[in-house]
């Protein structure tokens, strides 16, 4: 047997002893990716790609915004700006979500409230049951007394965009 050879023979013997340390080592650093990926999903899932950071305080009364939208002009009288303005995303019986550039904003709903329609430059007073999530929706009232929602006093659906 040659120098090669006697070498050759002891690098597959220490191979043979180790092989299943090896194997294992990669069995485990998979599973070990395995579940990191799993929980990057779940945490996504949950919370999207653009969420903050997480945090251990407690939730609290909502922020307002470092920049308060500016009212649109859409013709009302300055005293009667919509505070909201954008596609309904839902309603149930205590009220309507709405989708805004801010995310989505819940809105009560109370029996003094009056929805209404766009028409030719006026508001025709329709049922509450003629809103369908997507409908453009104004929206007039006031901050409830807990400041955690709006009290809406008029809903007006504006026209579809063209």
């Amino acid at each position: 047997m040659t120098e090669r050879e006697a070498g050759i023979g002891q690098i597959e013997s220490a191979w043979r002893g180790r092989r299943w340390w090896v194997l294992g080592g990669g069995i485990l650093l998979g599973l070990l990716v395995l579940a990191a990926v799993f929980s990057l999903g779940v945490y996504v899932g949950r919370r999207g790609w653009d969420a903050g950071a997480p945090s251990i305080a407690r939730p609290g009364p909502a922020q307002p915004p470092l920049n308060p939208p500016q009212p649109i002009d859409q013709g009302w009288p300055q005293q009667q700006q919509p505070v909201l303005m954008g596609p309904l995303h839902s309603q149930n019986r205590q009220g309507l979500t709405v989708r805004t550039s801010d995310g989505l904003r819940f809105v009560r709903v109370t029996e003094e409230t009056r929805f209404f329609r766009m028409e030719e430059g006026t508001e025709v007073e329709i049922d509450r049951q003629g809103l369908r999530p997507g409908d453009g929706v104004a929206v007039f009232g006031r901050p409830s007394p807990d400041g955690l929602s709006l009290l809406v006093e008029r809903v007006v659906l504006l026209p579809p965009k063209q």
